[in-house]
């Protein structure tokens, strides 16, 4: 899948990309894996691994 970036915010000590892409699913229930992201870092150095991303 490709997903090019979309839009980037630049914040003091970090910044927020955006990416976009399509996908097609055959009816019925799928599974929709996205790996190789990097996981996100907040500005208080915790790493967060609750699901944030929405499709």
């Amino acid at each position: 899948m490709q997903a090019p970036i979309a839009a980037v915010t630049v914040y003091p000590g970090q910044a927020r990309i955006i990416r976009r892409g399509q996908v097609t699913l055959a009816a019925g229930p799928q599974r929709l894996v996205l790996g190789g992201l990097p996981s996100p870092a907040f500005a208080d150095g915790t790493d967060d691994s609750s699901p944030r991303d929405s499709l």
